[in-house]
């Protein structure tokens, strides 16, 4: 099972699109659905994997009624009897006020949230528990996180055991940094565990996160109490998103900036052997994308069934210290569970339910522009790295790209320029011979993470923009023909003679015409080659829809 190969232990059942965890949630699991969640449970249990039920009773419940509150508890009862050791409630996303019969009551919502999850707490025994806020990241923190009445009520009222999650300095966070940590920390005095969106697509469903889990520095490790993954609502996309998570937890050193514009281009011209100079200990998120890619392939090409529905979760681990008191650890799990942590609704087997919008918009990201609007930088630069690993207020101006910039080979294009298109339903093919790591590297490359393009990505991109800003030079080539003129270029413009120039040009355009084409290949490939292979037949599936949306 996926969660036990990552050596990750925890996963949480947070679905908004079942019904009864979010807008029903007053109402009991039918016979059939509960047999689904106890078959959930025990599966969990038989692999090591902590099983978190949660439920979202905030958008209408009455915390003043003790009637609300016993269905609480009933509903969490029943989750006992099917086997559940660990719990979470949930009042993210919702209206921070309280109606008129609960102001009555309790002088503000934390305080009213603090009652029914401590009286919760307290009625299961103290077991394993997560708590998600309203005020669940920096920018939805009022006036600021230091000064938040709501988050310092929380850090005093909130019985201890109870684990608060967090999700950095907006819902979706481009960095996570270790300052941030400490000052939450002291805020609601006790670590937080990350709630991770960095690969989360519910918002966009035009886009899907292939990249290697970045922005966040190793030091951050030993603060936390956990991390939990969100990632993209389609199964296969989120198996770089996990095991790259999975390699952060275990190093305890970041690589710098200058090495990791190295490792970049490694990457990027598949060199695999060059990495092995980097240690165990230091995190690399190429060097983890090279991993990740090299042990995904086996799964691409696997036969096998997909799972009814499966999200991750990652390092949640309860451990007695010397005290006696419980820590949140990162370490390791085993197995994985067949159900999806934020996409699945309570189905008959073997179907999948589609994904929900989340409230997130693109206003809560981290960031001030989409990869594609952000200044294309020259891949072969240590700027390209500074550029997108500075936050937002940081972003540094790239130097328009030069006549000389080389483009990025295709990788597969250059290898196969005698192989023959497939065609559609009669390839010869086999999947081995051009899904491989290469030309899955360059896919990986186009569906990145929110704030940037791959290597490839870059490339492809500041290469359009050359050809579409020097596209006149062809033009005025054509009226200088026409007009009898020289063909030597007037200022100094470009080097050398306009039919130079031109031959710069239209080589750059056969190098963007052959990524364009590697990449339509491989997705064909995928859907003819895989096609008896559920795993590759959904990731071709999942990426057709993304990139034609």
């Amino acid at each position: 099972m996926r969660l036990r190969e990552m050596k990750l232990n925890s996963f949480m059942y947070a679905p908004k699109d079942d019904s009864k965890h979010r807008a029903k949630w007053r109402q009991l699991y039918s016979e059939p659905e509960a047999r689904e969640l106890r078959n959930l449970i025990i599966d969990a249990k038989a692999n090591g994997i902590d099983f978190y039920y949660s439920l979202a009773p905030g958008l209408d419940i009455i915390y003043s009624d003790s009637c609300e509150v016993d269905l609480l508890l009933r509903k969490y009862d029943q989750l006992c009897e099917l086997g559940c050791e660990s719990f979470a409630i949930l009042f993210d996303d919702i209206e921070p006020t309280i109606n008129d019969k609960d102001r009555g009551v309790f002088k503000n919502y934390a305080s009213a949230q603090i009652s029914v999850t401590n009286v919760i707490f307290e009625h299961l025994k103290r077991p394993k528990f997560l708590f998600c806020p309203t005020e669940y990241c920096e920018s939805r923190a009022v006036p600021n996180v230091i000064n938040s009445d709501y988050l310092n009520t929380l850090g005093t009222g909130l019985m201890g055991g109870i684990d608060i999650m967090w999700s950095g300095s907006r819902v979706i966070s481009r960095v996570i940094t270790v300052e941030s940590i400490e000052t939450l920390t002291k805020v609601i005095k006790r670590p937080p565990v990350i709630w991770e969106n960095l690969h989360a697509n519910d918002y966009d469903k035009k886009r899907i996160f292939l990249g290697p889990y970045s922005g966040r520095s190793t030091k951050i490790i030993p603060k936390l109490r956990g991390v939990l993954t969100n990632p993209n609502c389609e199964y296969e996309a989120d198996y770089i998103a996990i095991h790259t998570l999975s390699q952060w937890s275990k190093c305890t050193e970041d690589i710098n900036l200058h090495n990791r514009c190295h490792t970049e281009q490694r990457l990027a011209r598949g060199n695999m052997t060059s990495f092995d100079q980097i240690s165990d200990n230091i995190y690399d998120p190429f060097r983890a994308l090279a991993i990740a890619i090299r042990d995904w392939l086996p799964h691409v090409h696997k036969d096998r069934s997909l799972p009814i529905g499966v999200n991750l979760t990652t390092q949640l681990k309860h451990r007695s210290d010397d005290s006696g008191s419980e820590q949140l650890v990162n370490e390791v799990g085993t197995d994985a569970i067949d159900v999806e942590e934020s996409n699945v609704e309570m189905v008959p087997d073997e179907t999948r339910s589609s994904a929900t919008s989340m409230s997130t918009n693109r206003s809560e990201m981290d960031a001030s522009s989409s990869p594609a609007q952000m200044n294309l930088a020259e891949t072969n630069s240590c700027d390209s790295c500074d550029m997108r690993d500075a936050p937002e207020s940081g972003n540094k101006e790239s130097e328009p790209p030069q006549i000389d910039a080389i483009p990025i080979d295709c990788v597969m294009c250059s290898e196969s320029k005698t192989q023959k298109p497939s065609v559609l339903g009669r390839s010869s093919v086999g999947a081995g011979e051009l899904v491989n790591f290469d030309n899955l590297s360059i896919l990986v490359d186009l569906f990145f993470l929110p704030f940037e393009h791959g290597p490839c990505g870059y490339a492809l991109l500041r290469d359009f923009k050359w050809l579409r800003d020097n596209s006149d030079i062809i033009v005025s080539d054509n009226l200088l023909n026409q007009q009898g003129k020289d063909t030597r270029m007037n200022e100094g413009s470009f080097p050398g003679t306009i039919n130079q120039t031109i031959a710069m040009w239209s080589s750059r355009a056969d190098k963007l015409n052959d990524l364009c084409t590697c990449v339509s290949r491989l997705v064909n490939t995928l859907i003819v080659s895989l096609k008896i292979h559920l795993s590759g037949l959904s990731l071709a599936t999942d990426l057709l829809t993304s990139a034609t949306i």
